[in-house]
């Protein structure tokens, strides 16, 4: 009898353990959600393809580019002397500040010629024609 009763708890102490793990893990993937604040920005429809704008985020100003139908966003601030990457030239993947001429890759925040200096990204999510950014 003491066996038997033994490996009822056992049973039941593993179940509970497997049932805790599995709340666990919805909890932290709860957190994980909450955390990412996704917010609309813009609409699809109001960025053409090859075009950049900026738009403000919880008083950050963020640069969105249209690359072939598919929409990027950066800090509008350029790394080599905070000038407005939202108004500069885009090409392809490249932006271009309009201060100096910096050009950096919208798809990663890369410097084109020296990938070790960026610009923060965001990523961007789509529904319907509106534009979100996770930040």
């Amino acid at each position: 009898m003491q066996i038997a009763e033994y490996l009822l708890h056992t049973d039941f102490a593993l179940t509970t353990l497997h049932a805790a793990l599995h709340l666990i893990t919805l909890t932290s993937a709860l957190i994980t959600q909450a955390m990412t604040n996704k917010i609309k920005v813009s609409k699809v429809s109001e960025l053409p393809p090859g075009q950049a704008k900026t738009v403000s985020v919880n008083g950050t100003s963020v640069a969105l580019y249209n690359v072939d139908g598919k929409i990027y966003a950066t800090t509008n601030t350029c790394a080599h002397r905070g000038g407005p990457l939202g108004e500069g030239l885009l090409e392809g993947k490249l932006i271009t500040c309009p201060w100096h001429g910096w050009q950096f890759d919208v798809t990663n925040g890369c410097l084109a010629n020296n990938p070790a200096a960026k610009v923060q990204t965001y990523p961007t999510k789509i529904v319907d024609d509106d534009i979100f950014i996770e930040v």
